[in-house]
């Protein structure tokens, strides 16, 4: 039996070599038998080049590898050549196999070569693995020795606990994980271990499911596995209705009554067996969803998708499916982390709750399957152990993981940081003797929530104090004296919500949370939970009433001041906001005369100063240009290369303007400028503003960039303070073309200043209430005149608001009917609004109960007793923009206005609203907070 290697014969008789010992010892220990042999190499390589030509060069080669690495990790790239040129491949002679488990060490891929079997990479095996690679072009072949000299893995994982009694029971955490030498602060983990090539496939497409779909509020034990569901409905998915695509469902589901209303969640169960939880890797889901869906495993939530920030029965989804760049399309995720806290040996019930992005979506759309990759059993001491987040659990006890004190477990982990950076390590858990006391304490370092919080809020972290100084597994059960229980769990030291919680429902709540140590004795302690309003700022104020009288004094109430808030019972201080500045008389009008130099020279840069002589330039009014036949004064060009066919046109246009002003406004300036095609303005000397269009560095024969639109008028600009003194100031402008043909020229511009509003003074604060600071009669003006009053809410825990409130200033109402005496012209007859002739010193002419006012407003008789007015609400869109609405109030009777978004969630906006025979009269501004508004009777 003859053995070739790279090109050398060996007889097998009495010098025997074989090549498992070349492999497994390297080629040099061969000794003297090398040079034995060498010169029938020599001869049978001679002969092969004779008969065949140049065959492929090879050479001995050597890698490093960490042991322990994956199953497909790259060792290095194979380097041969052929003289001819042809295409090689290369493939392994002898392989190697350190711990004889009949998995070859490695692999080749081309010219790749990959680790098979991570078992093999042992350093207790061995620092170096040889094998024997060839190289052929098709026709004649080469070997060498390949070497992989194995290097210690640098172990950067760490964990908090590395110690397990021998007494310690299934399920017990052992410790945290952590990554040293890492810029992130967020890291997952995932156990190192061999996994089964073929998936157990949980759910399929096509599978049946339990549905609700009736748009009830389903709270959270519908999540859980002892749920009663016997009542729901059931059908093969796809379930849903209108289309996935080009899909239509197998299963119909209802959408409610209304077809613009849809309920927002319809409620989906599914039931699965799995025979050892403990052994699955890994989850692979495939889902198809409209829109947005919360997926729950026996009642813990391990998957959200489209949903961010839904929390109730009501919540619409976060995107759309199948509008902008959302695509109604199959979505897969890959789950792996705290899938032992979710599954269970058995069955498992999968829930998922699908939500509709808004209540007029045109489909509706569920179908999933999940697989499960398991890992191998027998290969390693991961297969003893699970991992939850960054925590590490026993999944045995450790008399049935076949260790004793005084022994330890080594398991390999993966730790992947969220920038997808890796490092592998190896973590040791040593067993100690038995531990025999129980915990004797639990701290809880939070113990306030903030009401309506998403389900998995943290409340705060536990601890535990134990005289074995053992590791904790805490818990929140269900216990029938601890109802509150059900809105905790424990997900590793964290105290966590499984639901929002209402203030108004629940302020307190009292829970009892068990520790457990790694040997199953436990304790428990009673905490109390403080559930705390959800602070929000006020979103509107109210001023009642809102009339002020021409003549009003000094000291006179104008109206109560009241804030809209969505938390009831709130106190509010308010004060003066900021007054809106109001736009004056032109300083330098549209058409104002200028001064101006058409004549293509430089200007150089004095030209905007106030200084400057143009006693010699031209004058004229704006607007000012050529070519559009609008101009009010023509200028000028010059041809500024006449050696050239046709004219060339100067580039640049200058203008000046001086004006006077006597006391600089307050508020500041706005201008406005009409240009073709760009233009430079400077305010005394200083460049305030200047088209994008023009360079930094432009020169008097810098044409722009580009064209504006003929006529270009800006919108106003705010022009920097302190640029305009005390006496004459200059304007100058440099109008630049965008090419020396063009058609046309345009200039004209508009300074304005800018005042604080004249009624300022006249408004002040007390309290919750708007109060007359001076005399009205002052300011002369004539009734009717609204001022717009800027008020600031401010929230003592949260925010504030800021609206202008409408005061409107009009004449008396002496009887304080809800009409002016200027129209209660006392005749006994209505004509009209104007004259209402009712009397100005009764409020109640026909004495039926309903103020004269309201009764003008309702549009019934303010002489007739049995004409009154019937309790409806109108309601309209003023010419503020705002909401406004208009209803009786009958006295005896109190009153509430709500506001809602969608019909189906109403927020009180005010409340306690005494009847007295008036017509109440609200605004509101428009939101889509509030699009409907009600009025209810107490």
């Amino acid at each position: 039996m003859l053995h070739f290697i790279g090109g050398l014969t060996l007889q097998k008789e009495h010098d025997k070599v074989s090549l498992s010992s070349i492999a497994h010892h390297g080629i040099n220990d061969l000794g003297p038998f090398m040079m034995k042999y060498l010169l029938i190499s020599v001869l049978w390589a001679f002969f092969l080049v004779f008969a065949h030509g140049q065959g492929p060069v090879f050479s001995d080669q050597t890698f490093e590898v960490s042991e322990s690495s994956e199953v497909g990790a790259e060792v290095g790239i194979l380097i041969a050549n052929d003289p001819e040129g042809d295409d090689l491949t290369f493939s392994i002679v002898i392989n190697a196999d350190p711990n004889d488990n009949q998995v070859a060490a490695f692999s080749i891929d081309g010219d790749r070569l990959l680790v098979a079997d991570s078992g093999d990479m042992d350093l207790q095996e061995g620092e170096t693995l040889s094998i024997i690679v060839q190289v052929s072009d098709g026709v004649l072949s080469a070997n060498a020795l390949i070497s992989v000299n194995l290097t210690e893995l640098e172990n950067r994982i760490s964990l908090s606990s590395s110690a397990l009694p021998q007494n310690a029971i299934p399920f017990t955490l052992i410790g945290t994980l952590s990554t040293t030498d890492s810029d992130s602060e967020s890291h997952s983990y995932r156990l190192l271990a061999e996994t089964e090539a073929v998936l157990s496939e949980l759910i399929v497409f096509s599978d049946e499911w339990i549905y609700l779909d009736d748009g009830s509020d389903q709270g959270i034990a519908w999540r859980g596995i002892e749920f009663d569901d016997e009542d729901w409905l059931s059908g093969d998915s796809p379930l849903g209705y209108g289309t996935f695509g080009s899909d239509t469902p197998t299963t119909i589901v209802s959408f409610g009554d209304d077809s613009n209303n849809k309920i927002p969640t319809t409620y989906f169960r599914h039931f699965f067996e799995i025979d050892d939880p403990l052994l699955v890797d890994s989850l692979a889901i495939d889902l198809e969803v409209d829109d947005g869906a919360i997926l729950y495993m026996n009642g813990i939530e391990f998957l959200r998708y489209r949903a961010d920030g839904t929390g109730s029965f009501d919540d619409f989804a976060s995107e759309t499916a199948g509008g902008g760049d959302v695509l109604e399309t199959l979505s897969q995720f890959v789950v792996t982390d705290g899938l032992a806290q979710v599954l269970r040996e058995g069955t498992n019930v999968l829930a998922v709750e699908v939500h509709q992005a808004n209540g007029t979506s045109s489909d509706l759309w569920l179908n999933l399957g999940i697989e499960a990759i398991l890992r191998r059993t027998g290969i390693s001491d991961a297969e003893h152990f699970y991992l939850i987040g960054d925590q590490l659990y026993i999944n045995k006890s450790v008399i049935e993981a076949n260790r004793s004190a005084g022994d330890s477990f080594s398991i390999s982990i993966q730790s992947t940081d969220d920038q997808g950076n890796e490092v592998i390590g190896e973590v040791i858990v040593d067993v100690g003797p038995s531990s025999l006391n129980a915990p004797d304490g639990i701290s809880l370092d939070g113990r306030n929530l903030i009401e309506q919080q998403a389900s998995g809020t943290v409340v705060g972290e536990l601890s535990a104090s134990d005289p074995d100084d053992n590791s904790f597994t805490f818990s929140v059960l269900t216990n029938a004296d601890y109802p509150a229980n059900d809105f905790f769990t424990a997900k590793g030291n964290s105290l966590v919500t499984t639901a929002p919680l209402d203030f108004d429902e629940r302020s307190r709540l009292s829970i009892l949370v068990t520790v457990t140590d790694s040997t199953g004795l436990s304790y428990s302690e009673e905490f109390s939970i403080n559930v705390l309003r959800l602070e929000e700022p006020p979103t509107d104020i109210i001023l009642d009433p809102n009339v002020l009288d021409p003549n009003a004094e000094a000291g006179d109430l104008i109206g109560i001041l009241k804030a809209i808030d969505p938390n009831l019972d709130q106190d509010h201080a308010f004060e003066l906001g900021t007054w809106p500045t109001l736009i004056e008389e032109a300083i330098v009008p549209f058409g104002s005369s200028w001064v101006f130099l058409d004549d293509g020279t430089d200007q150089g840069t004095t030209w905007t100063g106030i200084d400057f002589d143009d006693a010699s330039w031209k004058v004229g009014p704006a607007q000012l240009g050529y070519g559009d036949g609008d101009e009010v004064t023509v200028v000028g060009f010059i041809d500024t290369d006449p050696l050239i066919e046709g004219v060339q046109k100067n580039a640049t246009t200058y203008f000046r303007h001086v004006f006077e002003v006597d006391e600089p406004a307050i508020g500041g300036y706005l201008f406005r400028v009409l240009y073709d095609d760009a233009v430079i303005i400077y305010v005394n000397g200083i460049s305030i503003a200047g088209s994008a269009n023009l360079p930094v560095d432009t020169q008097f024969d810098t044409f722009s960039n580009g064209t504006s639109n003929d006529n270009e008028l800006s919108g106003y600009l705010s022009m920097p303070p302190g640029l305009i003194g005390a006496g004459d100031n200059i304007i100058a402008v440099e109008v630049h073309q965008a090419g020396d043909s063009s058609s046309d020229i345009s200039f004209d511009f508009e300074l304005v200043p800018l005042v604080s509003s004249p009624y300022r003074d006249y408004f002040a604060i007390e309290g919750n209430e708007l109060v007359v600071a001076k005399d009205f009669s002052e300011l002369g003006i004539v009734p009717p005149f609204t001022f717009q009053v800027p008020i600031v809410a401010v929230d003592p825990f949260a925010g504030s608001v800021e609206n202008l409130i409408p005061v409107f200033l009009n004449f008396a109402d002496s009887d304080n009917d809800g009409l002016f005496d200027s129209v209660e012209t006392d005749t006994g007859v209505f004509v009209s609004e104007e004259d209402t002739g009712t009397d100005p010193d009764n409020p109640d002419t026909d004495e039926d109960g309903w103020k004269d006012g309201a009764e003008v407003k309702l549009n019934t008789s303010p002489f007739d007793d049995r004409s009154r007015p019937k309790f409806q609400v109108q309601g309209g869109i003023n010419n503020l923009n705002q909401f406004s609405l208009l209803f009786p109030v009958l006295s005896g009777n109190s009153y509430s206005i709500e506001g809602s978004g969608d019909l189906r969630d109403w927020q009180v906006l005010e409340f306690g609203i005494e009847g007295d025979g008036e017509a109440v009269e609200r605004t509101y501004s428009t939101s889509e907070a509030f699009r409907f508004y009600r009025v209810k009777r107490q």
